[in-house]
């Protein structure tokens, strides 16, 4: 009676590695995913060094690195790292070649100083392939050792290479979203201050203006020989005052047309309003409208990016505006309120314009849906992906007639009283 004997280790072993991707990544967060991947990895091939990387430059060959998103190392994780691809196997790698080295690892790479570090005798690695198979990272496992089973570790590698090439991709593109994001975000704030611009040029006129009164006035006291040292003292602090508020005026147009990452910070949500009411007041005046701010004494703390929520406010606040171009001048009120609500703060934007539908109330926030004939549908949209990035929403109300509310929560800061 003849048979056949198959040899099932390696089917055994592979079948063991894919459950160790799935149950060890399981329950895996953005933040955590590569150091648990690493972690696994290890001890479904018993290495030393685990390695998974993320490709960081493309400008030249001469300069390509390599940036870790988990490190295992010996018996535990190990910090984040770059290195550049010189001199090592991500040579081959970026090439999108497998790379194999079962021994003298540091005789193939003499000048490699990290892998003298590591000890590392041995090396196998698999390019990461992005959708369009572009590299994209490399996965590299290391020991102190020689591999003798190269056979079975890299239909392992692979496998969990193909996991690690699908996160960085979502990583990839969650990063260009956040930069396209970034982008509409930074246009808003520049249509905004352009809706603005006759208002804030006349805010800017009016302390410029007044520096060259008082340095006129000046210049001709001291040409007259007058001696009254107090009274062009005097002046002169007023013309320095006044260049101050200039100033100011600058540096707020310079905040809001910058084009920067967001930059989390308490801010008290008070001061805030206050400073965007400042910065439509002239505005306001010109189509006038009475602005009434509605706080209480106390601080009102937020975690949140001043500029973006101020970018929010402002586009809030211009929305109001419009909507009372038909109210008759003496009823044109707006109020601009922020009061504690339990855990959150709320900001809100009344205005006693046209008001809205109830149909409307429910999808102004949505893209590209506008109640103006020359409005594009952008700016309240930008404005609620905003205050959920703050974890917070928005909405719009329109039971308190006249007008409508526009209104949204922060989650409010420890440091607010209260808590």
């Amino acid at each position: 009676m003849a048979g056949t004997v198959q040899d099932v280790t390696e089917q055994v072993q592979a079948e063991q590695a894919l459950r160790a991707i799935v149950q060890g990544t399981a329950g895996a967060t953005a933040e955590n995913f590569f150091e648990l991947l690493v972690e696994h990895l290890s001890l479904a091939l018993d290495v030393r060094y685990v390695v998974v990387a993320q490709l960081v430059s493309w400008s030249s060959r001469a300069e390509l690195r390599m940036e870790t998103l988990g490190v295992w190392s010996r018996e535990s994780l190990a910090e984040n790292f770059n290195y550049e691809i010189s001199e090592g196997p991500c040579q081959f790698i970026t090439e999108r070649r497998e790379f194999h080295c079962p021994r003298d690892l540091q005789g193939k790479f003499p000048h490699n100083r990290r892998l003298v570090a590591m000890d590392a005798q041995s090396c196998v690695g698999v390019p990461l392939l992005g959708r369009d198979e572009r590299v994209i990272g490399a996965l590299l496992v290391f020991d102190d050792k020689t591999m003798t089973d190269i056979g079975v570790v890299m239909p392992i590698i692979r496998m969990f290479a193909v996991r690690a090439a699908a996160e960085i991709e979502r990583m990839l593109t969650e990063q260009r979203v956040r930069g396209r994001e970034r982008e509409l975000a930074h246009a808003a704030r520049l249509g905004t201050v352009g809706s603005l611009a006759a208002g804030l040029a006349h805010e800017l006129n009016q302390p410029l203006c007044s520096i060259a009164n008082y340095a006129r006035s000046s210049i001709r006291r001291l040409a007259a020989g007058d001696e009254d040292r107090e009274g062009l003292v005097d002046d002169l602090k007023r013309a320095a005052d006044q260049a101050e508020r200039a100033g100011q005026i600058i540096r707020k147009l310079k905040a809001l047309v910058a084009d920067r990452p967001p930059h989390k910070a308490v801010v008290d949500a008070r001061q805030l309003l206050t400073s965007s009411a400042d910065f439509i007041a002239t505005e306001a005046r010109q189509r006038k409208v009475k602005v009434v701010l509605d706080m209480p004494d106390q601080p009102l703390y937020i975690n949140a990016d001043e500029i973006q929520l101020e970018q929010v406010v402002l586009n809030l606040i211009q929305n109001a505006l419009e909507a009372m171009t038909a109210t008759p001048p003496e009823n044109r009120l707006l109020i601009i309120g922020a009061h504690r609500r339990d855990k959150f703060v709320q900001v809100s934007v009344r205005d006693h314009g046209v008001g809205l539908r109830r149909d409307q109330a429910e999808r102004i926030f949505e893209s590209f849906f506008t109640t103006r004939k020359d409005g594009l549908g952008l700016g309240l949209s930008i404005s609620r992906s905003i205050i959920e990035a703050h974890d917070g929403c928005v909405w719009a109300s329109t039971e308190s007639a006249p007008g409508t509310t526009l209104q949204f929560t922060i989650p409010a800061h420890p440091a607010t009283a209260g808590d």
